[in-house]
Parts: structure tokens; C-alpha cells; sequence
């Protein structure tokens, strides 16, 4: 260069040069001019690599395809061609193949269709990119292949890749299977139209034949069953089995679906109680509500039958509007078809026998006469039973009543009476006169009986003594009754019918008990059962009771199926000594129950069925008997395996989250402190050489240049300007006081700078020596102060702050005190504080601790603890 002036024009130049970079630097742009062209060069030969590689794996799969692979320009120009397509078109080279015209490889329809496509692709229209070619091979024979056309990038440009695929013998097959259709068809045609008279013809002799045949072997068949039943009602002396056997017969012999008899209740409800069925019923007679009301439930047949004594019959189910509130339970089980015949006796219909079949309108007239006879003989053979039942019934009672008679009056605790027909009394014993509290028997002999009943229960007196007439007898009937002092008791009542030698009732002897008591006991433990009961079955937690030799007493489903046994009953045949991968763990317990007679949420490793080792938390406590010897331990215990497993976990990520938070505060610093090196040291550099330059430049400029002076004046104050945000920028990134001095110069810097920028006056006392800390500490502790400061700037309202760092015993302490607004405990701990979670993870690598205290309107203290080993 020399002392040679430099002419204007290389001054401008410069001065061009020297803005460009000023403005890069002003928006701060400082790695572009640093490493744009190492990055650059670095890019491109990146680029480069993977193109190669990119660009290889392409040619090789292109090779390897068992597809014919063709690249063509839009004019149809081939460029590649693999090996699969040259074995196609029957040409050994690309080059022999590109020799070709693309018009003379197409037949000449394929062609045809080949330019109907270019067309629409100009014009913008729409054309698949799949479709199929005919094309002559290199020996002139006529292949046929389906063809795969997408935009492709080739050497840059855009050209589109083909796939071929021959499907020239699947086309032959299509042709071959196509003319054979055809002949097919014409074959069946000409037989087709001869056929359709005589098949029609044919169809409906078939189904008259099969109707009269279903017909006749229904008849049949009911007509078999008929008879059999009927031997059955001779034979049979028991009604219940009277009931099965016939609903046997009627489904074997009769081929029914399924048949139920069922009895006309006289509740509320006038219910259809079931008595017998057989056939397929799979819960039906359990899934359905039947009446004999005038309602909608008692308006299908069952219910029918038996309020008007007539046949009622559902020929279709899945239509028939009665049918409605059971179809979609008989349309389970197959039931197209039912009839109800009822059962008559005594001029009064008792109920209703109840018969379904498989096929709609399966009951036709003779058929229904012959089930009307079986039903009418049914009512008859069960009139006859009972009959017979009560006759054998009266007279043995008849024999025995008086004896009976004194033994129940002379031995009895409870009361006895007697009364007619009519409910009037007619004999009371002398517990009857305690439990009513009358000391004569005169004072009750011919009152009614329900003159010492509840008035809202005459009424179920009253079908209790009806129910008496009827059967015989009522067993433990409760009854609320009254004294004669007005109070009321619960009795238990137990009555039998007496009756003449003509049948007809004579008297009832009644036996009445107070069972009150029992009855507040019987609700209290029931109550108390439901309650075990509910949480032994429900509760997810085992229930066990062990003996001290192991074995065990009781356990629930729950602890069964938490060791993997199939149920209770199973798991009660192990002894539990065979849970415990270590015995010494069994033994330990026992131990504590000896001692403390309980142990209390106690984790032990237990072995499952399997093998498998789960964890569980045990409360369980010792029984002992009258001389203080241990029968057995009962209590419970809970799978926390999933806990112990989720404990380990967290565990886990806690201390790797630790170790990252640590890693990425070391990086940070790290970047900082590199990026600050870099900023004090490269951009520090060439700005002050730009600023030399420029002082140099304003020195080689003309007098006459005055502009041009003040421009260059102007871009050395604004470098200068930037040197100095460049040197406050690296010192916020990493102080050097930090690095060159040590922490407590560190410190002092960073108050005094604090002080400046916010006017809030600050006090330091520095009592400590870090020079046993390590560069990571005293980063570390920098920067909780830093965060400390900016803290009392952003949120205290300060205006004082007291820094102090020393050292005793136990450490280093940095305290942080000012005199602003104070923080909340719930400030303190909550999980969005992210700066005072910060700064416990800043220091927990060296066991260090932060705490944070303050009170309202009296100021915020931040104390920081870090151990020193001597």
C-alpha cells in the first residue's frame, strides 16, 4: 500500500464496503459475517454427497424392478430404460430401443388412444395416470400392458417416469372367459324359458303337498300327545309332577318350541305365575311380565285365555299387535306361533297352558280342538289331585287336632286360640291373654279377630284367612297387632284349617308369637350382612384370615385374583407360606404381631401363581383366644405394585431431569461464555479495525469533500456506539470480573451495576473465600443473585437492598434481602415460578438449598446454602 493517497473512487468503494458491513452489524447479522462462507462451502459439498447417493440408490432400483421402467420426456423421448422393460419390447439396448419411433412401438388403436390423451393433457383436462397399452414387440408380436405414468425429477428436470406391467395373458384369459360367458348364457336361455313352466308348476304341487303333509303330521303328532298325556293324568298322584311330565310329553311327542303352564294369581297384579314349562326357554319365562289384567301385559294370549276361558292364539308373532311387549324376547328364540288354552276348574279359570311353535300359523282348527280336550283333561286330572289331597289332609288332621290340640296349649310358649269359620274366637289360651294383656278369657271369646289387627292390615288378614280356606294353612305370617292397653307388637302367626267330615271348615287354630325383638335384631343383622357383604365382594382390596402355621381360613375373590388364581376356592388350598420369595420376611411379621398385635401399612414383595413378584401394602391385625394365644391374623392388603413401579419411575426421570437441567445450565454457560469470548474478542476486534479504518479513511478525504467527512464522522460515532453495546453485551453474557478476579469481585460488580441501572440503594458485605469453588459454583451463585436482582427490579417495589456473602461452617450463604411489597407463601410454591425453580436446580448438584421468605409489606429474603468440603 505504502503512503500512496488513495484515489476517490477506491474512496468510495470503501466507504460502500464499510456501510454494508455497519448495516449487516446493525441488524445483527454478526455470524453472517463470520461463517456465511464456511457454512456455505460446507452446504454445498453436503448437497453434493447426497445427491450421488441419492441419485445411486435411485439407479439401482430402478435396475432391480421387475416392472419395465421407462423415463420419457413430454414428447415421448425415451432417456432410461431398465433391463425388465428392454425384455419386454424384445430389444437387447436403450440405444436399439430409442431407434424406434414411439408410433411405430404402439399398435395403431393404442396409438390412437395415446393421442386422444395428449390432447386432454393441453387443454387441461383430466387424465389418469394409470391405463393401459397394446405395443408390438421388436418380432412383431402384440403385447398388452398396463401402464403407471407419474412426474418425475431426472437430471434436474422434469420428465415423467412409466411402469409397465404385461398382462398380456391376462387379457387373453378376460377374452377366453368372455366368449365363454357368452355361449353360457345363450345355452341357458334357450333351456331357461322350458324350464320356468314346468319348475312353477312343479313348485306349487310341492307346496299343497307339503302344507296337507306338515298338516296331517301336526294332527298326528297332537293327537299321540293327547294320548299319552291322558295316561300320565291317571298315573300321576303328584301335581308338580303332573305339570313336568305333561310339558314333557308336549314337547317330545308334539314338537314344539316350548310350553309353560302357568296359575292365575289374585294380587294387586293379578300376576301369571309359572309353574312348569319344558323346551327351549333360555331365561324367557324369567324375562317377561304376565297378567290376566285388561292392560297391555295382559293382553296377549296367556292373559287372554284366562279372563275370557276361551283359546287365544298369536298366528304370526313378529306381527301380531297383542304380541308387542314380548316379541322381541320370543323372536330370540325362535317363537313364530303360540296358543293359550285355559284351565278350567270349578267354573273358574285357574290359569292357562301356554304352547309356542317354530312356524307361523301353526295351529289350525282341528289341531286346536284336539289341545282344547288336552287342556280341558289337564284342569280335570288337577281338580282330582287336590281334591284328594285335602280329603287325605282333613282326616289326618281330623284325627290328630286333638291331641295336637293339648299338646300345643299345654307346652307351647306362644299363644294359641281358635276361631270359626267366621273369625270370631272361640278359645284363647293363658299365653294368648299374656301376650294381649287380658287377664280373662271371657274378655276376647266371640270378638273378631280383627279387632286386634292394625286396620291397615285387615286386608291381608283377610287374604291370609282366605289363603287358609284354600290351602290348609299360612306358616309364619307377620302381623301387626294390639294390646289391650293400645300399644303395638309384632306377631308371628302360624294357623291351620279344621274341617268336618263333610270337607267343609269347621274352625282355625291359631298360633301367635311376639317377635318385635326379633324382628329389630333380624333388620340390624341383615342390614349388618349387607354391609360385609357388599364390601367383601366390591372392595378391590384382598381380605384374608390366616393361621399362624399358614393356612388359609377365609379370602375373598378380590385377593384370589391379585395372585392370579382363577378364584377363593382355589386360592384357599395353598398355604401362604408359599408366598414369600424370602421366609425371613414371614417370619418378621409374625414377630410384630407377637409384639404389637397389628402391623400397619407394611410393603412386602410377594410371589404370585405364576411366579411373578408383585408389591402390596398390608393392615392387618391378631385374634387371640382366652389364654392369649394367637388364632389367627385377618385384615387386608392391596396390590401397589403399580405405585412401587410408578415411585421407581418418577425416581428415576427425577434425577435424569436433574442431570439435564444441570447439563443444560453447564451448556448455557458454556455458550455464554463462548459467545461473550467471541463478542469481546473477534467483533470487539474488527470493530475497532473498522473504526481504525475509518479514521484512516476521513484522513485521505479531500478538503474540498465535506459531505463525505461528515458521513464517515457519522459511521465512526455509531461504530464507536456499537463498541460499546458490544463490551455491556459480552459482560451480561459472562462478566470477566467472574473469570479473571473470582465470585466476590463478581458480586460487588454486579450490585454496583444493579444500583446504577435502577437507583435502588444497595449495601454489599463480602465475608467469604471462593477460591475453593469451582468455575460451575460460583456460576452458579452468580447467577441466583442475578435472578434475585432482577427479581426485586420486576416485582418488590424496593427501595433498598441488602447483599451479603460469607462463609461458616456449614458454607458459603449468599443472602439476598429488600425492603419491597414482601411474597406469598403460595408465591413461593407454585409450580409456575419458574425463576425460583430455577434456582434450586442450579444448585442441587452440590446439595445445595434455596429458601425464599417474606411477609407482606415487609420485604422478600432469598437464602442460598452450598456445602464446602474442608
Amino acid at each position: 500500500m505504502g503512503n500512496k493517497k488513495p484515489t476517490y473512487e477506491e474512496l468510495e468503494r470503501q466507504l460502500t464496503d464499510a456501510e454494508a458491513i455497519i448495516a449487516t452489524l446493525h441488524r445483527g447479522e454478526v455470524d453472517a459475517i463470520i461463517s456465511e462462507r464456511t457454512v456455505a462451502l460446507l452446504r454445498v459439498a453436503e448437497l453434493e454427497e447426497a445427491l450421488r447417493r441419492s441419485e445411486e440408490n435411485f439407479r439401482n432400483s430402478l435396475e432391480r424392478s421387475p416392472l419395465g421402467v421407462c423415463i420419457v420426456t413430454a414428447e415421448e423421448e425415451i432417456l432410461y430404460a431398465n433391463q425388465a422393460m428392454l425384455d419386454i419390447c424384445g430389444y437387447s439396448s436403450v440405444d436399439e430401443l430409442k431407434a424406434v419411433p414411439f408410433r411405430d412401438h404402439c399398435t395403431t388403436e393404442s396409438f390412437a388412444e395415446h393421442q386422444e390423451r395428449e390432447e386432454k393433457r393441453k387443454r387441461g383436462d383430466f387424465v389418469p395416470s394409470d391405463y393401459e397399452i397394446s405395443i408390438l414387440r421388436k418380432d412383431g408380436v402384440v403385447r398388452h400392458l398396463a401402464v403407471s405414468r407419474a412426474e418425475v425429477t431426472w437430471n434436474g428436470q422434469r420428465q415423467f417416469e412409466a411402469l409397465y406391467q404385461d398382462i398380456t395373458e391376462r387379457k387373453k384369459a378376460q377374452e377366453a372367459l368372455e366368449k365363454a360367458h357368452i355361449g353360457l348364457e345363450d345355452r341357458v336361455k334357450e333351456r331357461t324359458a322350458d324350464l320356468e313352466v314346468l319348475t312353477e308348476k312343479l313348485r306349487s304341487e310341492i307346496h299343497e303337498r307339503q302344507q296337507i303333509e306338515e298338516s296331517l303330521n301336526r294332527l298326528y303328532r297332537a293327537y299321540l300327545m293327547v294320548c299319552e298325556c291322558n295316561q300320565e293324568l291317571i298315573r300321576i298322584t303328584d301335581e308338580k309332577s303332573l305339570f313336568d311330565k305333561i310339558c314333557s310329553i308336549i314337547i317330545e311327542t308334539g314338537g314344539y318350541r316350548l310350553v309353560w303352564v302357568g296359575f292365575a294369581e289374585y294380587d294387586e297384579k293379578k300376576t301369571v305365575r309359572p309353574v312348569a314349562s319344558s323346551g327351549y326357554e333360555k331365561g324367557y319365562l324369567e324375562n317377561i311380565h304376565i297378567t290376566w289384567t285388561d292392560e297391555p301385559a295382559g293382553r296377549g294370549p296367556t292373559g287372554t285365555a284366562i279372563r275370557t276361558g276361551k283359546p287365544a292364539i298369536a298366528k304370526n308373532i313378529p306381527s301380531d299387535p297383542q304380541f308387542a311387549p314380548w316379541r322381541s324376547e320370543a323372536i330370540k328364540r325362535g317363537y313364530a306361533s303360540s296358543i293359550a288354552l285355559p284351565l278350567r276348574m270349578d267354573h273358574e279359570n285357574i290359569g292357562s297352558l301356554n304352547i309356542y311353535a317354530k312356524e307361523p300359523e301353526a295351529f289350525d282348527d282341528d289341531e286346536v280342538n284336539l289341545l282344547i280336550k288336552l287342556a280341558d283333561n289337564l284342569a280335570y286330572g288337577i281338580k282330582s289331585l287336590r281334591t284328594r289331597t285335602e280329603r287325605d289332609r282333613a282326616g289326618h288332621a281330623l284325627r290328630e287336632s286333638e291331641e295336637l290340640y293339648r299338646t300345643l296349649v299345654e307346652t307351647a310358649p306362644d299363644g294359641v286360640s281358635m276361631n270359626d269359620p267366621e273369625g270370631r274366637l272361640i278359645y284363647v289360651s293363658q299365653r294368648t291373654l299374656e301376650l294381649f294383656g287380658y287377664e280373662r278369657a271371657e274378655e276376647l271369646i266371640g270378638r273378631s279377630v280383627l279387632e286386634f289387627i292394625i286396620p291397615d292390615e285387615h286386608e291381608k288378614a283377610i287374604r291370609n284367612i282366605q289363603k287358609t280356606l284354600e290351602e290348609g294353612s299360612i306358616r309364619e305370617e307377620e302381623v301387626t297387632l294390639i294390646r289391650k292397653n293400645g300399644t303395638h307388637f309384632i306377631g308371628g302367626i302360624n294357623a291351620t284349617l279344621l274341617k268336618d267330615p263333610e270337607g267343609q271348615p269347621m274352625a282355625f287354630i291359631v298360633t301367635t308369637r311376639d317377635i318385635t325383638e326379633r324382628k329389630k335384631m333380624e333388620g340390624a343383622l341383615r342390614e349388618l350382612e349387607q354391609m360385609l357383604r357388599e364390601l367383601y365382594e366390591n372392595t378391590t382390596e384382598g381380605i384374608f384370615r390366616i393361621t399362624q402355621d399358614g393356612e388359609i381360613i377365609y379370602a375373598n375373590e378380590a385377593i384370589a385374583s391379585m395372585f392370579g388364581y382363577e378364584n377363593a376356592e382355589e386360592f384357599l388350598k395353598i398355604n401362604i407360606r408359599s408366598l414369600y420369595p424370602n421366609p425371613g420376611d414371614r417370619q418378621q411379621i409374625l414377630s410384630r404381631f407377637e409384639a404389637e398385635d397389628h402391623v400397619r401399612n407394611l410393603e412386602l414383595c410377594l410371589r404370585r401363581k405364576d411366579g411373578s413378584i408383585i408389591w402390596v401394602e398390608e393392615n392387618a391385625n391378631a385374634t387371640r383366644d382366652d389364654e392369649g394365644n394367637i388364632k389367627w391374623y385377618q385384615g387386608f392388603i392391596s396390590d401397589i405394585t403399580a405405585r412401587k413401579q410408578a415411585e421407581e419411575e418418577l425416581r428415576d426421570l427425577s434425577e435424569r431431569f436433574q442431570n439435564l437441567s444441570a447439563h443444560l445450565q453447564s451448556m448455557r454457560e458454556k455458550e455464554r461464555t463462548g459467545l461473550a469470548r467471541e463478542i469481546h474478542d473477534e467483533l470487539g476486534q474488527s470493530l475497532t479495525a473498522l473504526q481504525i479504518d475509518l479514521s484512516r479513511l476521513r484522513d485521505g478525504i479531500p478538503t474540498d469533500q465535506a459531505d463525505l467527512t461528515q458521513r464517515v464522522d457519522a459511521m465512526y460515532e455509531f461504530v464507536d456506539a456499537i463498541i460499546e453495546s458490544t463490551q455491556k453485551i459480552s459482560t451480561q453474557l459472562r462478566p470477566v470480573l467472574l473469570d479473571t478476579l473470582g465470585l466476590s469481585a463478581a458480586i460487588e460488580w454486579q450490585v454496583d451495576e444493579f444500583q446504577k441501572r435502577t437507583g435502588i440503594h444497595c449495601d454489599v458485605m463480602i465475608n467469604a473465600e471462593d477460591s475453593d469453588l469451582d468455575p460451575e459454583q460460583s456460576t452458579g451463585i452468580f447467577r441466583i443473585l442475578q435472578e434475585s436482582l432482577t427479581n426485586v427490579s420486576r416485582h418488590a417495589k424496593a427501595t433498598e437492598v441488602k447483599v451479603s456473602f460469607k462463609q461458616d461452617d456449614q458454607g458459603l450463604m449468599l443472602e439476598v434481602v429488600d425492603n419491597g411489597i414482601g411474597i406469598e407463601p403460595a408465591q413461593v410454591s407454585d409450580s409456575m415460578a419458574y425463576g425460583l425453580i430455577g434456582m434450586r436446580e442450579r444448585i442441587r448438584p452440590w446439595k445445595g438449598e434455596v429458601h425464599v421468605s417474606g411477609r407482606k409489606g415487609r420485604g422478600t429474603m432469598v437464602t442460598v446454602r452450598i456445602p464446602v468440603e474442608s
